[in-house]
């Protein structure tokens, strides 16, 4: 009975692009001919090829950065203009050494990095937003004939230095310019300038609800979507639309039971279908080792109405490098995919937060950090 039930799914025929994850289309023979970047039976699962060994930002340490930079996710934007390093990541670094947990919401801030490719490493460049800002989401906008830098972060930016932390142990010095900012969950560059200045505003965000983890998506019609953790997740459209505010996902309301869905990206696909990827952790922390394959969830939309979940991981927490080596991360979160620039918006590149096998993301070490830093994997073509 159990080979029967697993030969069916082997062999199940799609009847529509949904069947297919809206990664694919549902071929006239009714198999799913997948996107590239994208495999499985239904399109379900990302084809992710080795990863560099070590990491896109702070593993190893940029100098002339503090050894092991602890730094919690990214989003990365390709400016055409520059020639030379056309990648640019906006991700969120902690200062003193310190942990996720112990020092996020004072210490985080979102510094600028540039790499020659997607894979990096990327090398610091400036501090876009002084501390108390997480930095979450960025949209290329097109305005007037150019494009404004928009980004979306967790925390209220405000001056920043009046109470960092320091969990090093040693003395150690502020390195960066930190300009002061007008406090403000969304901050935008209007020249479209990596480097700034960036201003509160930009785009909206949605008023009288929890917005945790922001994630903004500019539409083709000038209008926004923000989607929400908190609790659940949440797509709010902005007032040039009629939709309002919607929950997509009531709260553990994900496909597999005791699950928790947080920090979503969302995008627009070749179609105009709607995905995204979110983190994904078990609450049942009594039956852990049940949920050990969960990290990772795809929810995709035709309409941005009506949301699929597909009861897969589009990707795990075990990543095998360059080297050959496989790791199992103690954490996987944050996700962030990068699309190619052209008419296909193939994936090229998986960004996410992680932490070293065995050590949980708050922990300190003695080497000059901790153990978390923002992870690249690139997205194989077929």
């Amino acid at each position: 009975m159990m080979l029967s039930l697993a030969l069916t799914r082997l062999t199940a025929a799609c009847t529509s692009d949904l069947d297919c994850s809206l990664n694919g289309v549902c071929a006239d023979t009714s198999a799913c001919a997948c996107d590239n970047g994208w495999r499985g039976i239904e399109c379900e699962l990302l084809s992710l090829s080795p990863a560099p060994p070590g990491g896109a930002y702070g593993y190893p340490s940029t100098a002339p950065r503090e050894p092991n930079i602890s730094s919690w996710g990214a989003h990365v934007v390709k400016i055409a203009s520059d020639t030379v390093h056309p990648y640019h990541m906006f991700v969120s670094e902690l200062w003193g050494g310190c942990g996720i947990s112990e020092s996020w919401q004072r210490n985080s801030h979102v510094v600028h990095a540039v790499a020659a490719t997607p894979l990096g490493p990327f090398t610091y460049v400036d501090t876009s937003l002084p501390p108390e800002a997480t930095c979450m989401h960025m949209a290329q906008v097109p305005t007037n004939g150019s494009e404004r830098l928009v980004m979306w972060h967790q925390g209220r930016s405000g001056d920043g230095k009046g109470a960092l932390v320091n969990c090093s142990g040693t003395s150690m010095k502020v390195h960066e310019v930190w300009r002061p900012v007008p406090q403000h969950k969304v901050h935008s560059s209007p020249s479209g300038d990596p480097a700034g200045p960036w201003v509160a505003g930009g785009a909206p965000m949605p008023p009288g609800i929890i917005c945790n983890n922001p994630s903004g998506v500019a539409l083709p019609n000038g209008t926004f979507a923000v989607l929400c953790h908190g609790p659940g997740l949440r797509l709010w459209l902005d007032t040039n639309m009629t939709s309002g505010v919607r929950f997509i996902m009531q709260a553990m309301g994900g496909p597999r039971p005791h699950t928790v869905w947080e920090d979503p990206s969302a995008w627009l696909d070749k179609r105009g279908h709607w995905h995204l990827l979110s983190h994904v952790y078990p609450t049942n922390t009594s039956h852990w080792s049940e949920y050990a394959d969960i990290v990772s969830g795809h929810g995709f939309s035709i309409d941005g109405v009506k949301w699929t979940w597909h009861p897969t991981p589009p990707y795990t927490a075990d990543v095998t490098d360059t080297s050959g080596r496989t790791r199992h991360f103690a954490t996987r979160e944050r996700p962030f995919l990068l699309l190619s620039d052209d008419a296909e918006r193939r994936p090229l590149a998986l960004y996410t937060a992680v932490t070293l096998p065995g050590h949980a993301k708050q922990n300190w070490t003695k080497d000059g950090g901790d153990y978390s830093f923002t992870h690249v994997q690139p997205v194989r073509s077929s």
